[in-house]
């Protein structure tokens, strides 16, 4: 029997003792909290601090509101209804409804891996139940049934008036780890280690000089992303990946030596990752900080991840009406020769240079190393919108890199330009030329496109979007930029010559800007994203509403149950208005920052007032 099934088998038998613990012991000694109870060599966890404020949190969000507005709730609970008919099966094995297991979790819910000596690291999942006493009974008499039928050596062991239920795989399965649980004051505790079990009961109330909350590694990211006063976060998660790569490859030859080929190329400087997640604050519905901790100094790879603060002011080529845009700075002549002398270390010297003269200097007609790299200041732009009608490849891109001389530049352009034009057709808008590439054509039956496989309509899917794909190059202002097809050139263009069409201008932007300092305070930030959620859900509104989706629909509903139920869905509960949706959405943000300790990141979406807030 697999660990997988012992571990199911013993959650149906062991809940049952939840009834017995609510019944005889009125009195408790409350559980240290589990940061501070977890060891302190936990390498990896995600907790979240209480399950039902959760949900009351996301109900409070935009997300939350929007699915409980009366227009869009009997869509929700048509989806809800049919995957909670999909449940039937797990509903006859256990006895209990979906409802009833999703309202388990009354406090604490965390899954965890701890190292153990000498062995594979041992899973943990806590919850706390509350009293959840009628659904545990019904899981009792399921795993009862399931103990006899699935032939797990089920045992029990009593510590301490706790009783301990432990299920071993048999057959040739009987060397893999046990599945060991037990309830203690309404919380139910699930191991594959008998011993941490153990442990974890001694443990349970006090606070150890070993436990989780004072590894400095988690200490560390935590510091940085646990908020204060309101912004005390429903979700933390931590991972220490190379103490958990050498654990679970212990005795794996070839793990083994890719964990021993790390210090070579400085990825040893992991320390660890982790972050937290905040929902419903006063002005956030959602915040989430990433933390990527690593050693001082960092070499290697670590070290060429050379982000670097400056200007975030949106570029006045960049439109107003875009999606989503990011601009960062970069130190890519620090990574270029960072990259070249780790690479050069395990060929030859010179080999980097050799690789990208061929890969990417003879393709382009520029050498990347002489002539394009030492024009980049290192600062590159991505906006992103969709061109409507909405449809394959409707999305459409502009990136851009900053010329440290353009004027400069335009030589080496031209010469490139020269060289490639039989590839390129040369255009002009707004007093500004630039080129489009001349792609080949793709023909109804591209070889490439040829799959058995795939459905008719997804190949069509495929080769209606490349068609749509016409890349154009200009240097616009103090930029070199990229757009995927000539209507995004001229509309790049069109807000380079209008500042009124360009991104900075508008409220929603600087309100966004003004967060991002008020987060970062002194902290130069290396990156910025802004994002407008409205719009993507107005082109997924305007993808589901097109008569071709609906026929995409009916045709798929023949062969999946997914196409099926959202075909029915939306057939019984058309969508209302897009203002209806749109009321609900918020702009949103992020930023990264290149501190001492790592890269830490924070995302986030604005709380929708009624009174709009003002930068």
């Amino acid at each position: 029997m697999s660990t997988s099934l012992a571990a199911r088998v013993l959650c149906r038998i062991s809940l049952g003792v939840v009834c017995l613990s609510l019944t005889t012991s009125l009195s408790r000694a409350e559980r240290a909290p589990v940061p501070q109870w977890l060891p302190e060599n936990t390498l990896a966890y995600l907790r979240i601090a209480n399950a039902p404020d959760l949900i009351a949190r996301f109900k409070d969000t935009s997300l939350g509101r929007l699915g409980a507005d009366e227009q869009i709730r009997p869509i929700i609970t048509q989806l809800y209804g049919s995957a909670a008919d999909a449940f039937v099966t797990v509903e006859n094995q256990t006895g209990s409804s979906l409802d009833e297991i999703l309202s388990l979790p009354q406090g604490e819910f965390v899954i965890g891996l701890v190292a153990i000596e000498n062995k594979r690291p041992s899973l943990v999942v806590l919850m706390d139940i509350g009293e959840g006493v009628e659904t545990v009974n019904n899981l009792v008499t399921r795993a009862r049934e399931a103990a006899a039928n699935d032939g797990a050596k089920v045992t029990t062991e009593n510590i301490d008036g706790i009783e301990l239920i432990i299920a071993q795989p048999q057959g040739d399965r009987a060397n893999e780890p046990p599945a060991v649980l037990f309830i203690k004051e309404q919380t139910v505790v699930l191991t594959t280690d008998f011993e941490l079990s153990q442990s974890l009961l001694a443990r349970w109330s006090g606070v150890p000089d070993d436990c989780l909350a004072k590894n400095k590694r988690f200490g560390a990211i935590m510091t940085r992303c646990v908020g204060k006063n309101d912004q005390s976060p429903q979700v933390t998660w931590f991972v220490d990946p190379i103490e958990l790569a050498r654990n679970v490859l212990r005795g794996n030859f070839a793990g083994a030596a890719g964990i021993a080929f790390l210090p070579i190329v400085g990825l040893d400087g992991l320390s660890g990752v982790g972050g937290s997640i905040t929902l419903a604050t006063e002005s956030f519905d959602v915040l989430a900080h990433f933390h990527l901790l690593l050693e001082n100094p960092r070499v290697g790879v670590l070290d060429m991840i050379a982000l670097q603060g400056g200007d975030m002011q949106p570029e006045s080529w960049v439109p107003a009406d875009i999606s989503r845009y990011f601009t960062l700075h970069w130190e890519l002549d620090k990574t270029f020769h960072g990259a070249a002398e780790l690479f050069d270390s395990f060929r030859s010297p010179g080999a980097f240079s050799a690789m990208i003269q061929q890969r990417i200097s003879d393709n382009i007609d520029i050498d990347f190393e002489q002539e394009l790299l030492p024009a980049l200041t290192g600062r590159i732009s991505h906006a992103l919108w969709y061109e409507r009608p909405i449809g394959p490849g409707a999305e459409t891109r502009a990136i851009g890199f900053e010329l440290i001389n353009a004027s400069e530049f335009s030589g080496t352009m031209s010469k490139a330009v020269a060289r490639q034009s039989e590839r390129l057709t040369e255009k002009s808008h707004g007093g500004i030329m630039f080129h489009q590439f001349s792609l080949p054509e793709v023909p109804d039956n591209d070889d490439q496109e040829a799959d058995d496989t795939a459905p008719d309509n997804r190949r069509e899917f495929r080769r209606a979007a490349r068609r749509r794909q016409q890349p154009c190059v200009a240097i616009i202002g103090d930029y070199l930029v990229f757009t995927n097809r000539p209507s995004a050139m001229e509309k790049v263009i069109n807000s380079y010559r209008d500042s009124d069409q360009s991104l900075a201008s508008q409220l929603d932007y600087k309100l966004i800007a003004s967060k991002v300092r008020r987060l970062t305070g002194d902290r130069e930030p290396a990156m910025i994203t802004f994002d407008r959620p409205e719009e993507r859900l107005r082109a997924l509104y305007d993808l589901l509403t097109a008569e071709t989706t609906r026929e995409w629909l009916d045709k798929r509903s023949e062969n999946s149950r997914t196409a099926q139920v959202l075909n029915e869905t939306l057939q019984d509960n058309p969508l209302p208005a897009f203002s209806i949706i749109s009321q609900y959405l918020a702009p949103g943000g992020g930023v990264l920052a290149n501190e001492e300790t790592g890269f830490h990141y924070i995302d986030f979406v604005l709380r929708r007032n009624d009174d709009v807030e003002q930068p």
